[in-house]
């Protein structure tokens, strides 16, 4: 009966062992098949280029929709009069790099636009002001031509209209041949032309 008992347990542990490696191999095809079946990381796009630009902070539109307070280019959060010429950057010389925005003449901003391949971009706002607010409103298409966007292989670009979120927080925008600090940027649709 020792014998019988001593053969009965090593059939108990060959069954065991052999039911408990499969089910690990089971375990292994189905971490395989998740992992395999999970969404791949998505890449941020390298910008194509970046643009300086001049212009008011403010919407152009009469009325806001939502309160029906009067903007026209002098209230309200977002872009107007934009401009780019080379005199922009003969302002963005007089700031020193990596240090605050000081903007003598308050009717005007500079704002830098980071213009990605995938028709996205990046405004980024160099001040911070009291009429600042989450909704960001660009009320009519925007379209900009500049030598580096042609030395990127573009005609233009078209910023689109629409209202945004602003998001405020300091970042360091690299220019040239250095970094300016933004108060906060607001993500764009655009539309590249070749």
């Amino acid at each position: 009966m020792n014998i019988m008992k001593k053969i009965s347990i090593i059939l108990c542990l060959i069954f065991s062992i052999g039911i408990f490696s499969q089910s690990c191999e089971k375990e292994k095809n189905v971490k395989t098949e998740s992992i395999a079946s999970s969404p791949q990381k998505i890449q941020k796009s390298e910008p194509v280029t970046i643009l300086l630009i001049q212009c008011q902070l403010h919407r152009k539109i009469e009325y806001r929709p939502r309160d029906h307070k009067f903007c026209g280019c002098v209230n309200c959060f977002g872009i107007c009069d934009v401009e780019i010429a080379p005199w922009v950057k003969d302002l963005l010389r007089k700031l020193q790099i990596g240090k605050k925005y000081d903007v003598s003449d308050k009717d005007h901003s500079l704002v830098f636009v980071e213009i990605s391949s995938n028709n996205k971009a990046k405004l980024y706002i160099l001040e911070d002001r009291d009429y600042f607010e989450d909704e960001f409103g660009i009320d009519e298409s925007i379209v900009l031509e500049a030598d580096e966007l042609y030395k990127a292989g573009f005609q233009s670009v078209t910023i689109e209209s629409g209202e945004y979120k602003y998001k405020k927080c300091q970042e360091k925008v690299y220019y040239e041949n250095g970094y300016y600090l933004s108060y906060g940027y607001v993500d764009i649709n655009i539309q590249l032309k070749k």
